[in-house]
């Protein structure tokens, strides 16, 4: 079977993408399923906090609260994902879905064996800091997006110091 070799970006990241996947399959399961069972709890129930009271009773569109404190990016993270006051459930597997990517990212860009690939994802799916912060459902998705954004700024600047394209 042939390669079929194209100039077109979203085709080239698409194969991109599933060749990650066949690479890491594995891990990618893995984290997935272990971060649902680490954080099916916050999946399963819905309450409000002492924090979400106040906010429940605001849409995400007047939630300028945000803006003032200097919170944009979550105040527009809110008004796409979940423009109510409080969406249930749907923050929250964002929030957990993205512990299991950047469990992935890491764990690839740090290298190793299968089974060290496994426990470090284990240990960062499960760390504490992680449960604290679902417990909040009015920003726990900017949290969740953030950790991605956080790993593949931290990959990148490694990638860019080992190929010596910045000196520090």
């Amino acid at each position: 079977m042939e390669k079929i070799v194209t100039s077109n970006p979203f085709i080239k990241s698409a194969s991109l993408l599933i060749d990650f996947y066949k690479r890491n399959k594995i891990i990618i399961l893995y984290s997935i399923i272990s971060s649902i069972v680490t954080y099916g709890y916050e999946l399963s129930k819905f309450t409000l906090s002492i924090d979400e009271e106040i906010q429940s009773f605001s849409t995400a569109s007047k939630g300028t609260v945000w803006i003032a404190q200097g919170r944009w990016v979550t105040y527009f993270i809110n008004l796409l994902l979940s423009p109510h006051s409080i969406t249930p459930y749907f923050p929250t597997l964002i929030a957990i879905l993205c512990i299991a990517i950047s469990a992935i990212l890491i764990s690839n860009s740090l290298g190793g064996n299968l089974t060290s690939k496994l426990v470090f994802c284990t240990i960062f799916i499960s760390i504490p800091s992680h449960a604290y912060y679902l417990a909040f459902n009015t920003f726990i998705a900017s949290c969740g997006i953030g950790t991605v954004l956080v790993v593949l700024s931290c990959i990148y600047y490694k990638n860019a110091v080992e190929h010596n394209k910045i000196n520090i």
